[in-house]
């Protein structure tokens, strides 16, 4: 109903999805599903979106549905990309880490609890190996095996008690 398939009608049946860039078929590599939008990564390290775009999840800089793949502007060389309930998250080939749409919970990790429709640098972390967002919460895992986490932690989806965390905090898995 909001194009996360990537077409303007809706299919109970896989539908191929052709998507052009500069009359070049794009090939992907990775596919993220958000609640009601869909991420894709492509083989160039772009990052494409579309579907429900009402908390700024597309990536466009604006709340707009879109109900066909549209690359996102201002990240590249992406290498891993991971999608919550109306948020996103991206790792760069620099280990840099990416966030945009809805953070009313700080799932953003950038500190504050204001969304963004552009995608915003999450300082902080280095040597990120691995990203997961959850519902309204994301985690990453260090190279050297540590896990940060951020946002929502109402069910304790965080390990630390009760409190939301708006910015990366290491998690403490030991016994």
């Amino acid at each position: 109903s909001f194009g996360q398939l990537g077409t303007t009608t809706a299919s109970n049946k896989p539908v191929k999805l052709e998507v052009k860039d500069g009359g070049k078929v794009v090939t992907f590599s990775a596919i993220a599903a958000g609640s009601l939008h869909t991420l894709a990564l492509d083989n160039e390290g772009y990052v494409w979106a579309w579907g429900e775009g009402e908390s700024g999840q597309l990536g466009q800089g604006n709340t707009a549905d879109k109900k066909s793949p549209k690359k996102i502007k201002g990240i590249e060389n992406v290498t891993m990309i991971t999608a919550g309930d109306d948020h996103n998250i991206a790792l760069d080939k620099d280990g840099k880490l990416w966030s945009w749409g809805k953070n009313t919970d700080g799932q953003l990790g950038l500190g504050s609890p204001f969304s963004y429709t552009i995608p915003q640098e999450i300082k902080g972390l280095q040597g990120v190996g691995y990203i997961s967002a959850g519902g309204s919460h994301s985690l990453s895992l260090s190279e050297d095996g540590k896990v940060y986490g951020w946002g929502s932690n109402t069910e304790g989806q965080l390990g630390a008690g009760d409190k939301e965390k708006f910015k990366p905090e290491e998690i403490d898995i030991g016994g």
